[in-house]
């Protein structure tokens, strides 16, 4: 019966091993198309923009070989205003106990934000979604010096599979998502000497495309640099996710259940990635895509263009010249000399009025291509005001909207993926260092411990009246832990990324029609134009004006209150007049009623 059972074991784990193999193999059989079109958008990307036969082509008919490389300008500008909107994570509590904790929360955030410099990391994941079409990280724990670290490593376009069958954006539907190495035999075998590398080398089947090799053309094994492919492959069975490490016909990690929990305490993969855009057959590209037809018009025309201007035309008799070679390297020089036979037919044309068609051509491919997003030379002159330099910026960048959504989408899946990583492995007691808002360095405490003596320490510095049984508790237990503070485990946080609007220009405008108010005689406190100011330290000079300990600060403050205090007077004295010029009024009109009704009076008499 053992026997049996251990069989029917093996043939299970056997067949698992076969399918999440089958798994990886069938990304590469379906994505063949879409990785070819990554390639050639990271080429474009990088001034590769012409064929081998195009080239060849051009130097045969002496035409210049012309790159005018519009497209990577535009992938630039597109990554710089991702780098221009970055903004730091905000943690908001759900529940009014965790009010007092958030800030921890968002202290959290923030450290391993800056720990993993995840600025740089997105941004280069931004340039993968606009050339490649799709790009991520991964968010893992890595064992630190002061116990568990939140690692997050980006994952490139080129070292990661999927369910060829996902067609959500954010890989939400896929069942399974991996990433894979090429690591040397040799290396490979020291590291896992249990395995069974024998008959490894015949491994090397063909993939199809050169694009995961380092480069390798082959889908186990490359024979030639004699390395191996290390493959990691996460997997959805039910509602779990499962992790392993194989190579072909064998396992390096046997599958295990995910050692990452969610925010509702279900397991996770630890990825985030994101794609740009995706058609209807699951292929995922980027913006190049659009911008490339674009730029081999202009690559052609200019090419084209200079060629034209560059060549002229000989119509001649026959034996007009004596040599026809000569003659024609002379015309070609700036200064040639020919000399002709008198009499005879020897003219030079060249096509300028094509050279122009051809130049009017390239400008407007130029301008097709400068009006597909934002445009990095700017129409806005100096005059303009805050509000419309604002409108005008949204106008440009509306068409990539979408594009900077998906961007934002991937950060907020990388912050929860490391809030969830706090949570669940940040248990014992944490100091961190983040910067503040204004850019100052601060210490938060989380998971602490808080004490006896620690609360009696605090009273007495707080001012508070300490009661002979807190003393006393103190002095007998002074280590008895009796609370934890900013306890991470406990706390139930929304993740928020405000937007980064451009209101630096606004903020100045706002600036200088409070200053033109004061000139008109409209005066207000100091702090009230240090705050609409975007001075940079401008929290320190505002806890000074605050301060009992100003002066100037106190005479501010009490001549804004005699001006209150008059206006007020003043007021109150305006209202009693109207009072008294109203019932003088109504007096007044009683006395001319009464006036008449006598007069009527006397008539009828």
């Amino acid at each position: 019966m053992a026997a049996k059972q251990n069989k029917t074991e093996q043939k299970q784990d056997a067949d698992l091993l076969e399918k999440v193999a089958r798994n990886f193999e069938a990304y590469f059989d379906a994505t063949i198309d879409s990785r070819a079109e990554a390639e050639e958008a990271r080429d474009y990307f990088d001034g590769k923009q012409w064929t081998d036969e195009e080239i060849a082509t051009l130097k045969a008919r002496k035409q210049p070989v012309v790159t005018d490389n519009k497209l990577k300008d535009k992938i630039e500008y597109l990554v710089g205003l991702e780098a221009a909107q970055r903004t730091d994570p905000k943690a908001y509590p759900r529940t009014p106990q965790d009010q007092d904790s958030a800030e921890a929360a968002t202290d959290a955030l923030r450290y391993v934000a800056e720990n993993n410099d995840l600025d740089t990391v997105v941004s280069d994941i931004a340039e993968n979604l606009l050339i490649e079409g799709d790009g991520g990280s991964e968010v893992v724990i890595t064992k630190g010096k002061r116990g568990p670290e939140v690692l997050i490593k980006r994952d490139p376009w080129d070292r990661r599979y999927y369910d060829p069958h996902s067609m959500e954006k954010d890989f939400s539907d896929a069942n399974y998502l991996g990433t894979f190495v090429w690591m040397d035999a040799a290396d490979a075998e020291e590291k896992w000497p249990d395995l069974d590398w024998s008959g490894i080398d015949t491994q090397g089947t063909q993939s199809g495309t050169d694009t995961e090799d380092d480069k390798p053309k082959c889908r186990w094994f490359d024979p030639k640099r004699h390395r191996v492919r290390i493959v990691e492959q996460w997997y959805r069975k039910g509602s779990d996710w499962y992790y392993c490490k194989f190579i072909k016909g064998q396992w390096v990690e046997k599958p295990a259940i995910s050692p990452y929990q969610d925010d509702m305490g279900g397991t996770e993969h630890p990825y985030a990635w994101m794609s740009c855009y995706v058609d209807r057959d699951g292929n995922r590209y980027g913006v190049v895509k659009r911008y490339k037809s674009l730029q081999d018009e202009i690559n052609h025309r200019r090419s084209r263009a200079l060629h034209i201007l560059n060549t002229k035309r000989v119509i001649a008799e026959e034996g007009a010249v004596t040599n026809i070679n000569k003659a024609r390297q002379e015309v070609q020089k700036p200064d040639g000399f020919v000399e002709i036979t008198p009499g005879m037919r020897f003219d030079i044309e060249a096509d300028a009025e094509l050279a122009m068609g051809q130049f009017q051509i390239l400008a407007d491919a130029q301008q097709s291509l400068a009006t597909t997003s934002p445009k990095a030379v700017s129409n806005m002159s100096a005059s303009q005001s805050g509000r419309a330099k604002q409108l005008e910026n949204q106008a440009d960048a509306i068409e990539v909207g979408r594009i900077f959504d998906q961007i934002r989408a991937l950060k907020r899946q990388i912050y929860r993926k490391i809030w969830n990583r706090v949570q669940q492995f940040w248990t014992d007691e944490k100091w961190v260092r983040v910067r503040d808002d204004e850019g100052r360095p601060k210490y938060a405490a989380l998971n602490q411990e808080v004490t006896n003596a620690m609360l009696l320490q605090e009273a007495m510095e707080a001012g508070q009246p300490v009661s002979p049984e807190m003393a006393m508790i103190a002095q007998a237990m002074p280590n008895q832990v009796v609370d934890k503070r900013n306890n991470l485990a406990e706390l139930d946080v929304d993740i928020i990324l405000d937007d980064a609007p451009d209101v630096l220009t606004v903020q100045q405008e706002e600036f200088a029609n409070l200053v033109n108010l004061a000139s008109a005689g409209v005066v207000f406190p100091p702090e009230i134009y240090v705050e609409a100011s975007s001075l940079r330290n401008k929290e320190q000079l505002l806890e000074k004006l605050r301060g009992e300990d100003n002066p100037q600060m106190r005479q501010a403050m009490a001549e804004r209150d005699q001006i209150a205090k008059a206006a007020e007077i003043a007021e109150i004295e305006e209202s009693r007049a109207r009072a008294r010029k109203s019932d003088a009024d109504a007096e007044n009109k009683e006395l001319e009623n009464m006036a008449a009704k006598a007069a009527l009076i006397d008539l009828a008499r």
